[in-house]
């Protein structure tokens, strides 16, 4: 693991960057050892999860895939689409707008379009 940053008592606290041992890198804020405010963490060069981070946990902005091609925006938890949101699928050309929950569309109230 390697940190680039401010520290406070020993812990990552105010910007920096921190590089995980299996590669995976966040970029941010930090308060108190964990990522707090806005930050940017990229998993396996893949996934990209940006936005609002509260102790730890990613709770609103935007998660992208380049693999997947595709990108969700809105409320999160878990690293899962959950509550209001928009997802993107540049692949089908499709947009997705309504509630999720542990990644799932609600059915009920959802709108879809196709993008152009």
């Amino acid at each position: 693991m390697e940190y680039n940053g401010k520290k406070r008592n020993g812990e990552f606290h105010g910007k920096g960057k921190l590089t995980e041992k299996n590669g995976n890198i966040y970029e941010g804020d930090f308060q108190f050892g964990q990522y707090h405010g806005q930050g940017k963490y990229i998993i396996n060069k893949d996934l990209i999860c940006e936005g609002k981070w509260v102790r730890g946990e990613l709770i609103e902005g935007s998660i992208s895939s380049k693999i997947e091609n595709c990108l969700y925006e809105g409320e999160i938890k878990d690293f899962k689409r959950h509550g209001k949101g928009i997802f993107f699928n540049y692949k089908d050309k499709r947009r997705f707008e309504g509630y999720w929950k542990e990644d799932v569309l609600d059915e009920d109230d959802w709108d879809c379009q196709i993008i152009e």
